[in-house]
């Protein structure tokens, strides 16, 4: 199997994962589409109003300040990249902790009634190390 191959087969893997666990805590599933050439959410209009908080940089005892921030700006929404090379430092074997606390930090931005765009890669930006490749 190639690295791609494996690296998508692992997003795929944890993204179910994490639909998973948020749905289980949720009575209401709730639906999104695209109707009438827009966004709806739960059989009404969405616009995405998104910010952009890289959970990797910034302490983790500010990210609901963080969160809280884009909030009071208005934003609804919080684009996120997942850096790789921060999360499995050795192959097959995931690091969830501290900056690298994902699923904490979804769990911050659901209870400030944030959405969450998460973008892992593989390669996210040019200024970190590899560009997040592992």
């Amino acid at each position: 199997m190639n690295i791609i191959h494996k690296y998508c087969r692992t997003i795929a893997f944890l993204a179910c994962g994490l639909v998973t666990s948020v749905s289980a805590q949720s009575t209401n599933k709730g639906t999104f589409e695209i109707k009438n050439e827009q966004f709806q959410l739960n059989g009404q209009p969405f616009v995405y109003r998104a910010g952009e908080i890289h959970p990797s940089r910034v302490p983790k005892e500010y990210w609901r300040h963080r969160l809280q921030v884009l909030k009071a700006m208005g934003l609804n929404t919080v684009g996120i990249y997942l850096f790789w090379n921060q999360i499995e430092l050795v192959p097959g074997k995931f690091n969830w902790t501290g900056q690298s606390d994902y699923p904490e930090f979804f769990r911050i931005a659901k209870e400030e009634g944030m959405w969450v765009i998460v973008r892992p890669g593989p390669y996210v930006c040019a200024e970190w190390d590899a560009g997040g490749h592992p």
